[in-house]
């Protein structure tokens, strides 16, 4: 097979950054075209410089990297005390701690404009289109032609890279008249801001987006905080704000939290070595996973509800995206 050297990127957002950067820095490539509907490159629409400051990032500040080999690269960078657009300045900086999720969309933006100095250094040709790609059609022979804008080009190779897809409202809205506000996307959604301190919040989803929503409801900006008291220990105070958040899950579970006193987990089954030990030629069945799995949930006294995880959804009364 011919090594690709012209390759599409379609997104650039993280994880089409992480493939901008991996290419230019060890992949023989001559030419990189990358697409980006909203024209700004780097950050995604999740890390954007304009989106809410009381968004966090969901892993540590010192496990977040673009590639596999450094997962301290975002907290080296951070300690590089970067310059940053419009003389933001950086917050404290914890290693364990998460912070705004805008930051790392400083970092993207960084990473993105170092790869293109790199790429001119090795002279890699890189094409820049601020257009919403519209069809692909892979070619029997090789290669791959992309469209967009009633245009198109022709690559070796694409790397599809989007991500969030906004604008997309599938739920009912309250009747004319209500006194309800309703919001299909929380993200870069400014009115959000505008809901008073005493109402009630329903929130479809209980996962890290749900989560994104309950820390700007109560943000240090609504007169909340968290506070430790003699002993050390770390309290809540909402102070005046009164609003009450309910959290709407079709499966009955929230995302993993964290108990104040973690037990230590036994895990002798699931496990390289164990798994490797059941087949000398290193070929798994599903049900030799399952098995460890559960015999390592028993080891640990766990009762894990099987039915459940096959099937999250049963009993579910909602139909397609239609709320019910």
């Amino acid at each position: 097979m011919t090594t690709p050297k012209h390759i599409a990127i379609i997104g650039c957002g993280f994880t089409g950054t992480s493939a901008f950067y991996q290419l230019v820095d060890k992949y023989p490539v001559s030419e990189i075209t990358i697409f980006e509907a909203s024209g700004v490159f780097g950050p995604g629409l999740p890390y954007r410089a304009d989106e809410c400051k009381d968004y966090l990032l969901n892993n540590t500040n010192d496990t977040l990297c673009l590639t596999p080999d450094n997962k301290r690269a975002f907290l080296n960078w951070l300690n590089s005390n970067p310059t940053l657009p419009g003389g933001v300045t950086l917050p404290t900086i914890e290693p364990r701690g998460n912070i705004s999720r805008v930051y790392y969309g400083y970092f993207l933006e960084d990473v993105f404009k170092s790869t293109l100095t790199s790429a001119a250094i090795k002279n890699i040709k890189i094409n820049l289109i601020e257009k919403e790609v519209t069809n692909i059609n892979e070619h029997s022979s090789g290669g791959v032609t992309i469209e967009y804008d009633n245009l198109s080009i022709t690559a070796d190779k694409a790397i599809i890279t989007t991500g969030h897809c906004p604008n997309k409202d599938w739920y009912i809205h309250p009747p004319q008249g209500s006194s309800a506000l309703y919001f299909p996307d929380h993200v870069n959604e400014k009115s959000l801001d505008n809901v008073p301190l005493e109402a009630k919040v329903h929130i479809l989803g209980a996962s890290l987006s749900a989560f994104d929503v309950v820390g700007r409801y109560y943000s240090e900006d609504t007169g909340s905080k968290f506070e430790r008291d003699k002993q050390g220990i770390l309290h809540f105070n909402a102070g005046p704000n009164d609003r009450k958040l309910v959290l709407c899950s079709r499966s009955g579970r929230l995302k993993k939290m964290k108990s104040r006193t973690p037990k230590t987990v036994k895990r002798d089954h699931f496990t390289v070595d164990y798994l490797s030990s059941l087949n000398s030629k290193g070929e798994l069945k599903l049900e030799d996973i399952v098995a460890a799995i559960k015999k390592d949930c028993d080891l640990n006294d766990g009762d894990t509800p099987w039915l459940e995880i096959l099937n999250p959804y049963e009993g579910c009364k909602t139909k397609k995206h239609r709320l019910l």
